[in-house]
């Protein structure tokens, strides 16, 4: 069930988290959130989910957030760094960020 499914389900009695993806896409995604909240507080603000794209440089998070998706502030390569905080990878990345995007835009 995607978070929007979540959210029109009535007396939701816990959390909203998106549940479909492997815990292993969660922790990647949840890296990548830490350092967006760190470093571009709001930036799910400036994600259209739409237009989601994580094999795009223009669309994908980084690429939405910062206007270039090789933006980081790390001294590993860049390749090592999205596939870490799951800006690169599998497709269920994109179904991730989308849900957490959505998600926090419904609680902001």
């Amino acid at each position: 069930m995607t978070v929007v499914e979540q959210a029109t389900q009535p007396a939701i009695t816990k959390p909203l988290t998106p549940v479909q993806n492997p815990p292993k896409v969660k922790r990647k995604v949840r890296r990548g959130i830490a350092f967006l909240d760190k470093h571009a507080p709001g930036w799910y603000r400036h994600v259209n989910p739409a237009k989601l794209d994580i094999y795009s440089h223009e669309h994908c998070v980084l690429g939405q957030v910062f206007g270039r998706s090789s933006f980081y502030p790390s001294d590993e390569p860049w390749v090592t760094f999205s596939y870490r905080h799951g800006f690169l990878g599998l497709d269920a990345l994109e179904e991730q960020w989308r849900d957490y995007i959505i998600y926090r835009r419904m609680v902001d």
